[in-house]
């Protein structure tokens, strides 16, 4: 189960993450690191001996590391110079019920945010937590080390998440409140609320569970299949996967993610370690810059394609005559060509199941 709160900021942020904690969640740790040029002053980020007791939590449940480090990550954002990053695998890990993991996220991770619940749906539950401009006001005071030009970009961005809250609600499950430890809203009842969603989300994912959802992606050095298709057609795509799967083939699928600088690089190099790649032609397929890139890498690298065709759509002519060597599967038929075609190196021997 992966929970997101967006808007949890400073010692609010760290609040939140150690109610999670307490409840038994795993925090996926977010990667920082403060450029030259940051609109923020880069001692509190790295020099906390001066600072009140808050400042130092909020300094401690942090992870810095180098320029060189966070081009590495999978998944990178940005505000006024102060960059975050973090892998997938601890993201798909809470998606599939590996771990039940939270994030706490900012303004411009809207982008992200957005694109998790389109790949997972209701296995991510994203939570908007207000906090009252008044109460930001005298969090950003309190600490006594923040510049004027700093209180009033942290105050901006509070309103900032507000009004992107209220301009894409639809991205949003819930709701939580916190206006200050002098309010009816204070930590208590920040707990509180957190409690009754876990609960309410928990027995949405109980019901989900019930249901069957393709595995995920085979990460290890056996051969596997790689899977190029469109995301819009995920879920008569996912209907093979979960066949694939339950007839002990190895799958690579990229999970519906495509957010983060180095996606197209992990691309690349899962195609070029693949031992073949599985392509399912659709005219989103066709129209998809993704899909066309991911054939061109495994012509590049001689690897056989075995295209499944969801509909009659065709590729540009150079493409559907690369493709006319390669073996074409219809939907309608799949279940009874696909296990005799696909190399046998990819499949588990069933005693192993």
């Amino acid at each position: 189960m992966l929970f997101i709160v967006y808007g949890a900021t400073l010692d609010l942020g760290y609040e939140t993450r150690e109610i999670f904690r307490k409840k038994g969640f795993s925090i996926i740790s977010k990667y920082n690191y403060v450029r030259d040029d940051a609109k923020v002053d880069k001692k509190n980020y790295e020099n906390t001996a001066d600072s009140n007791e808050w400042f130092q939590k909020w300094y401690d449940d942090k992870v810095y590391i180098s320029e060189e480090e966070l081009e590495m990550l999978d998944f990178t954002y940005g505000l006024d110079g102060v960059c975050v990053g973090f892998n997938q695998k601890w993201i798909v890990d809470a998606v599939r019920g590996v771990t039940d993991s939270l994030i706490t996220l900012g303004a411009s991770s809207l982008g992200f945010i957005a694109e998790l619940k389109a790949a997972y749906g209701d296995y991510v539950t994203v939570i908007h937590l207000f906090e009252d401009v008044l109460t930001v006001e005298q969090s950003v005071v309190k600490y006594g080390v923040f510049s004027e030009s700093e209180k009033v970009t942290r105050v901006a961005a509070n309103k900032k998440m507000q009004k992107m809250y209220l301009d894409n609600k639809e991205i949003f499950d819930e709701i939580v409140l916190y206006t200050g430890e002098d309010s009816v809203y204070d930590l208590k009842a920040l707990d509180k609320q957190y409690e009754q969603i876990i609960e309410k989300r928990g027995e949405i994912q109980k019901r989900l569970n019930n249901n069957k959802y393709v595995s995920l992606p085979y990460n290890g050095a056996d051969p596997y299949i790689f899977v190029s298709y469109a995301h819009a057609d995920r879920e008569e795509v996912y209907k093979v996967l979960y066949f694939l799967q339950r007839q002990t083939y190895r799958i690579w699928y990229d999970d519906g993610i495509t957010w983060g600088a180095n996606w197209s690089k992990m691309l690349k190099d899962k195609i070029a370690n693949a031992e073949c790649v599985m392509l399912f032609s659709s005219e989103a397929a066709v129209n998809s810059e993704f899909v066309q890139d991911e054939l061109l890498d495994a012509w590049t690298n001689g690897k056989q394609i075995f295209n499944i065709q969801l509909d009659d759509a065709r590729f540009i002519p150079m493409f559907e005559k690369r493709l006319a060597d390669n073996q074409r599967i219809s939907i309608d038929s799949y279940q009874e060509k696909i296990v005799s075609a696909l190399p046998m190196c990819t499949r588990n021997d069933k005693t192993e199941m």
